[in-house]
């Protein structure tokens, strides 16, 4: 055989899996796949919202939001939207809010335990929808008494000079707190 058949043989071939390749229907392939890095990236602005309030650290929260374009709801545990209130609006309430991180949860008991889960995230285009639920116990050796709580926070974010920002958020949307005696 001469190599010009070999040439076309092998020419053929790549042909044929270009061509394969090009046919597959890849509409199919879920969002979160596509656009992986986003889906981390808007997790990752929430988790570091949140655990700025462990390390006092007003800046690394105010960091995370479109503090000029920010408005936050406060549910109150209900899933009534009419008892909901703007919690917060603009540049001012965001820096307040961050600056409330600086004592916060200081002096926290040593059996102070608490979870952050971001457990949903919805991407299109350039805006976000994100669920996190944190739970928290918080034991009282004074009073003898240990404080459960849970609750779900829903956060609104848009993607801006490829940083995500928080937008909004609606804050308790589920809340529950049980006092336990010990």
């Amino acid at each position: 055989m001469s190599r010009k058949f070999y040439v076309i043989i092998v020419t053929a071939v790549c042909l044929f899996a270009a061509f394969f390749v090009m046919a597959q229907d890849f509409s199919n392939i879920p969002e979160r796949v596509k656009n992986a890095k986003d889906y981390e990236a808007v997790s990752n602005v929430i988790y570091r919202e949140i655990n700025g309030w462990f390390k006092n650290d007003p800046e690394q929260i105010f960091s995370v939001f479109d503090a000029d374009n920010f408005m936050g709801i406060s549910a109150f545990g209900t899933n009534d939207p009419k008892e909901w209130t703007v919690s917060a609006s603009g540049r001012a309430d965001v820096r307040a809010y961050a600056d409330r991180a600086k004592d916060s949860y200081k002096n926290l008991p040593e059996e102070f335990q608490h979870k952050a889960e971001v457990q949903h995230v919805h991407i299109k285009g350039n805006h976000a929808l994100a669920v996190a639920r944190q739970w928290s116990q918080r034991p009282d050796e004074e009073k003898d008494r240990t404080t459960n709580t849970q609750f779900e926070t829903v956060w609104m974010l848009r993607k801006t000079g490829g940083q995500w920002k928080v937008i909004g958020l609606i804050g308790g949307v589920t809340y529950k707190q049980e006092v336990t005696e010990n």
